[in-house]
């Protein structure tokens, strides 16, 4: 505040000069009440009866005879001066960027024919023409000595299968075959002809039931719907004492041709057994194998699928009852199929 109020001093010296005079006074007091005072005007006190004017601060008490005055540091803002003359006019300024190039102008008028020019040099030969029409036959000429024969061709494809021909008679009785090597257990044969069918969708539609052993002249194709006591005159057989279920395999062979082009029909056989001997027969899930290859293509008679699996150890009572479910599933072109084949199975037990 003290600076302050010594630089406002300098600044106004003449004006606060005059103003004592005008008061008279013969001096005045600074120091202290300079910086008691903190906000932007000035404190004094004056005295009419000697004419001496002390600074003061603004909380400052005078003493009796004596009038505490103050003024703005800053007085209010006079009036605008006129407007000055124009100044000189500036040098100009230094030449600016080169602007974008424009836009292409519009298609200028064509000119005027030029003359003609010198002739070119030869062009090279261009390419041959097409070969013109055919011309008329000429008479022909003497036969010629015959060539050398060519190389044998391809083997066109099958031709479709002729129809069936009728049954021959029986042939005479084979000669025995050669005493096979003994097994673990024995072997339960059967056979049977069979049709087996595929339905929409090529799941499995009618399947044939074999006995575990023995011939029949038909295979039952509806055991699947019979209970024990019905399919016991057909298929079912009871075995007689405790065994082991070890092995299964069939064989399918074709009795008629068929054309399976597109599609492609495979053949399975599995056991189904009943323990207890009165309840129809279930099928024992790995007791199953599929026949390989699958029937495709063209299928001519005596087409032959088998399958089969060993190593199984499925313990079967005494009593217990069973038959093997010979079925088949389609895929491709054509799901809905009849099949008729020499079928056989065979049922390892040990």
């Amino acid at each position: 505040m003290l600076v302050r109020a010594g630089r406002h001093l300098r600044m106004h010296v003449v004006g606060y000069l005059a103003l004592f005079v005008a008061l008279g006074g013969t001096s005045y007091a600074a120091g202290d009440a300079l910086s008691a005072s903190s906000d932007s005007r000035i404190y004094a006190c004056i005295t009419k009866a000697h004419r001496t004017m002390n600074l003061a601060g603004r909380q400052h008490n005078c003493p009796a005879g004596q009038q505490l005055i103050a003024w703005n540091e800053k007085g209010q803002p006079g009036v605008s001066g006129a407007t000055g003359a124009d100044g000189a006019r500036g040098p100009i300024g230094r030449t600016g960027a080169r602007g974008p190039a424009g836009g292409i102008g519009p298609q200028g008028l064509k000119g005027e024919t030029g003359g003609a020019g010198a002739t070119g040099p030869q062009g090279s030969k261009g390419e041959t023409g097409a070969i013109g029409p055919q011309g008329a036959n000429g008479d022909a000429g003497p036969a010629g000595a015959a060539g050398a024969r060519g190389a044998t061709g391809d083997i066109g494809p099958a031709g479709a299968a002729g129809a069936r021909g009728a049954t021959g008679n029986t042939g005479p009785q084979g000669f025995a075959g050669v005493q096979g090597a003994p097994g673990t257990g024995p072997m339960l044969l059967s056979s049977a002809p069979a049709t087996i069918t595929t339905v929409a969708g090529g799941l499995s539609g009618q399947s044939a039931y074999l006995p575990f052993s023995g011939s029949l002249l038909q295979s039952n194709d509806d055991a699947d719907n019979a209970d024990a006591g019905t399919a016991a005159g057909l298929v079912l057989q009871t075995l007689p004492r405790d065994a082991t279920l070890t092995g299964l395999t069939a064989r399918f062979s074709t009795t008629t041709p068929r054309s399976l082009v597109g599609s492609t029909i495979t053949l399975s056989a599995q056991v189904y057994l009943a323990d207890d001997g009165t309840s129809v027969p279930q099928p024992v899930g790995v007791a199953i194998c599929t026949g390989a290859p699958p029937l495709t293509g063209v299928v001519s008679t005596g087409t032959v699928s088998s399958c089969t699996i060993s190593g199984l150890t499925i313990p079967v009572p005494a009593g217990a009852v069973g038959w093997v479910k010979l079925s088949a599933t389609a895929s491709g072109v054509t799901l809905i199929n009849s099949i008729d084949l020499n079928t056989s199975v065979g049922v390892a037990l040990s």
